[in-house]
């Protein structure tokens, strides 16, 4: 989800455009992270903008690797496609990017969700 970012997320989340990207990951290592950590956790996509995404360590550390200071390795959740990206930040919320999540799944969340008539196929990322 995108959200409108509140005044204490810092602008190195979100790189000066008041906004913040939010995701509920569906796989354990997260979740016991946050659970650790008391609170959220944050961290970029595992690939550099426009390159597919990966879904191995290995695959990371080819594309971004010497930029990180560690990879957790682990294996990729039940979805092998790239998260779906709603932009909530307006009134009516947006589908930027469908993904693991159908549209139909997502209408009957948001049932005022807006999308382009190009998302009928979910597509690796």
């Amino acid at each position: 989800l995108i959200l409108k970012a509140h005044d204490v997320v810092p602008t190195m989340i979100t790189a000066g455009s008041g906004t913040v990207g939010v995701r509920v990951a569906n796989h354990p290592v997260p979740h016991d992270l946050t659970t650790l950590f008391g609170g959220p956790i944050t961290g970029s996509s595992a690939n550099t903008s426009g390159n597919s995404t990966h879904t191995t360590a290995v695959g990371v550390f080819a594309d971004i690797g010497n930029a990180l200071d560690m990879i957790l390795d682990s294996k990729c959740g039940p979805h092998s496609l790239v998260s779906s990206v709603v932009d909530c930040t307006d009134e009516r919320a947006y589908l930027l990017r469908q993904g693991s999540l159908s549209i139909q799944s997502l209408t009957k969340i948001i049932p005022s969700l807006r999308f382009s008539d190009s998302f009928t196929k979910r597509g690796p990322g």
